[in-house]
């Protein structure tokens, strides 16, 4: 345990596997880490869940033609999917050294890529180069084996940037990705919209009405993705106070001055972000990556009637519990999808069960290599799953619930106003 963790605060607690919730050690505890890895879910879900519901009322209180007019302020770019660009020989194109012309393809549906990159506006073609290089290093299909599960592939998406274009140093929270499924165009920019609208909102609701309580921060910022990378990037904002500027001679030397000048210039604004904030933006991209997942393919023509009838069968949060974290962002961004992922039944949906079992299997195998042979901790692997999906006893609902009535509050008044 870390000896700069004071012994009084929560996440010390969490770290001796203790939760008000936990009270009781139970005898199916399979690992030393599970107790552990349990308290801190717990604790993350006391956090957020209260916080989602106050996003709720913040965001049914703002009026229809707020949401209506905000949902114009946001440029949605077209692409096709396009596994070429992932491969080693488009690295050079990727961190921007070398034109898109200079990848050797005989590929007919990268010329269909590349002339999509090439209509980008300057501005948004070095945006979109860093979001690919994010997309080819975080949202990998390896990790699980996901491209023998995840079989229907997509032929194109929408992508845009929540700021417009402003480079940002996170590609997973800032930038939304809808693939364009069964449902068309028009319904995917509906997606993209409202998912840009409730992170852009974040901002607002961070600044004038949530409360993080000071005994949850450290919790924050090692226990969550974006906190982790807020200390990394200190760390790294920290040492570069000590770096000189140094002579550069010919011109290639001084473009690979200037990328890492951009470089460092990223890394010091990540130091400054603010990891709660970040965290909530990041649930709202895995409510949406796990919604694109369900309009794949058609189960219900009404898309309106279609999220109702997710929302009330409780599948978006069985689907949170059931599948190991690092699936939504991959398969999105990758252009993959389960087909026929949900089910109808009398009186709603059902996750496909033969979905169910591979997820469990996932995590299964996850555990089985990663965390009782080389004792590798993850919230959500051993706890109960994301901790959005757990019930509070402080709330009616789950964190993703309230999430997920946000997101059903704005896509109304989105579709409605594109219709």
């Amino acid at each position: 345990m870390n000896k700069f963790i004071n012994k009084r605060s929560l996440y010390y607690e969490a770290l001796e596997g203790k939760h008000p919730d936990l009270s009781v050690k139970k005898k199916w505890i399979r690992h030393e880490s599970e107790s552990v890895n349990r308290a801190v879910t717990l604790y993350l879900r006391d956090i957020f869940t209260p916080l989602t519901l106050k996003f709720y009322e913040f965001i049914t209180q703002i009026s229809s033609q707020t949401i209506a007019d905000m949902a114009k302020q946001f440029v949605v770019y077209e692409n096709v999917y396009s596994d070429v660009i992932f491969e080693e020989n488009a690295m050079p194109f990727l961190e921007g050294y070398q034109s898109i012309d200079t990848i050797d393809t005989s590929n007919s549906k990268f010329e269909d890529f590349a002339n999509a990159y090439k209509a980008l506006p300057e501005k948004m073609r070095a945006y979109y180069r860093k979001l690919l290089l994010h997309s080819k290093s975080v949202a990998t299909l390896e990790r699980y084996g996901l491209s023998d599960i995840v079989s229907g592939h997509y032929h194109s998406y929408l992508w845009s940037s929540i700021d417009n274009g402003i480079q940002t140093t996170s590609h997973a929270v800032d930038t939304t990705l809808v693939p364009i499924g069964e449902y068309g165009y028009n319904l995917s920019r509906t997606m993209v919209l409202t998912t840009n609208i409730m992170a852009k909102l974040t901002y607002d609701f961070f600044q004038k009405t949530a409360v993080i309580e000071d005994k949850y921060q450290q919790l924050i910022d090692n226990e969550t993705a974006r906190g982790r990378e807020k200390q990394q990037a200190l760390s790294q904002a920290e040492q570069m106070c000590h770096w000189q500027n140094f002579p550069v001679h010919c011109e290639h030397a001084q473009k690979i001055y200037q990328l890492q000048k951009e470089q460092r210039q990223l890394i010091i604004k990540e130091s400054a972000r603010f990891a709660a904030p970040d965290t909530f933006k990041e649930a709202i991209q895995s409510v949406q990556a796990a919604l694109s997942s369900f309009y794949a393919q058609k189960v219900i023509e009404d898309p309106i009637a279609y999220l109702r009838t997710i929302i009330s069968s409780g599948v978006a949060i069985q689907f949170a519990k059931i599948v190991p974290f690092g699936y939504t962002l991959p398969v999105v961004r990758r252009g993959r999808f389960y087909p026929h992922i949900l089910q109808p039944k009398r009186n709603g949906l059902q996750l496909n069960p033969h979905f169910c079992q591979k997820a469990r299997n996932l995590k299964e195998d996850y555990l089985k290599t990663r965390v009782y042979e080389l004792d590798q901790r993850n919230p959500g692997f051993l706890g109960f799953g994301c901790p959005a999906a757990i019930r509070d006893k402080a709330c009616k609902k789950t964190g993703i619930r309230y999430m997920l009535d946000c997101y059903e509050h704005i896509f109304k008044i989105v579709y409605h106003q594109n219709s």
